[in-house]
C-alpha cells in the first residue's frame, strides 16, 4: 500500500489552489493542466539544474532556451490530438532541428523554416566554438546574441536568462519566476522525496 504523508492533502489544496483557484477542475482547463504537469515535470528539473550548475560551477558557461515557437512543426500536439490548445510540446524543438518525415514540405519563406535556420546555426556554433552566438554578419539576419547563463556563486538569488526561440529570437529573464517560486516554496516547506530544501 502507498503511504502518504499526513500533509498530502494541504500539500495537494495548495497545488490545486494554485493552478486552478476555487474552480473545479474540467476539461475545459487543459492548458492549467498542461502547466501543473509541465512544470512538476520539466521546468522544475530545468530551472533547478541550471542554477546548480551556475551556484557550483560559476566558471561554466551554459545556456538555457525556452522554445515557443507553435509551428506547423509542432507534431506531438497533432499526434496527441491536442493541436487546439495554446503552446508547444517538450520535443517539439526537435522537429525543428531535425528533418522528420513528420513534417509537412513548407515554403522557403514559412517562419517554421526561418526558426529552424537560427535555431541550427545558434546550435552549431555551439558546438564548433562553445558559443551559440552568431557573429556580427549573423546578428544582422536576425539573430541575437544568446547570453549564458548568469553564475550565482554566493547568491541567494538566481536569475534565469535565456533564448526564447519563436519567429523573432529574444532574451528574457526568469520565464516561470511565479511558478518556480511556488515549487520551490513547497520543496522547502514539504520536502522532495525524504529531503527538505534548505531555508
Amino acid at each position: 500500500m502507498l503511504r502518504l504523508p499526513a500533509n498530502a492533502n494541504d500539500l495537494g489544496k495548495k497545488v490545486k489552489q494554485f493552478y486552478f483557484q476555487t474552480r473545479p477542475i474540467t476539461s475545459d482547463m487543459l492548458p492549467e493542466l498542461m502547466d501543473v504537469l509541465s512544470d512538476n515535470e520539466y521546468v522544475m528539473a530545468t530551472v533547478t539544474a541550471a542554477e546548480l550548475v551556475a551556484k557550483f560551477q560559476p566558471k561554466v558557461k551554459h545556456y538555457c532556451y525556452y522554445f515557443t515557437h507553435d509551428g506547423r512543426w509542432g507534431n506531438l500536439k497533432r499526434l496527441l490530438n491536442m493541436y487546439h490548445l495554446p503552446g508547444v510540446c517538450h520535443g517539439d524543438d526537435v522537429f525543428y532541428m531535425f528533418n522528420s518525415a513528420l513534417n509537412a514540405t513548407l515554403p522557403g519563406d514559412a517562419d517554421e523554416v526561418w526558426v529552424r535556420q537560427a535555431f541550427v546555426r545558434m546550435w552549431s556554433n555551439f558546438a564548433h566554438r562553445g558559443d551559440p552566438t552568431p557573429d556580427e554578419g549573423e546578428l544582422a539576419e536576425g539573430l541575437v546574441r544568446w547570453e549564458p547563463v548568469e553564475p550565482c556563486a554566493g547568491k541567494s538569488y538566481f536569475k534565469l536568462r535565456c533564448l526564447q526561440i519563436d519567429r523573432s529570437l529574444k532574451m528574457v529573464a526568469n520565464p516561470f519566476l511565479k511558478r518556480s517560486t511556488f515549487w520551490r516554496e513547497l520543496f522547502r516547506t514539504y520536502g522532495y522525496g525524504s529531503r527538505k530544501l534548505p531555508e
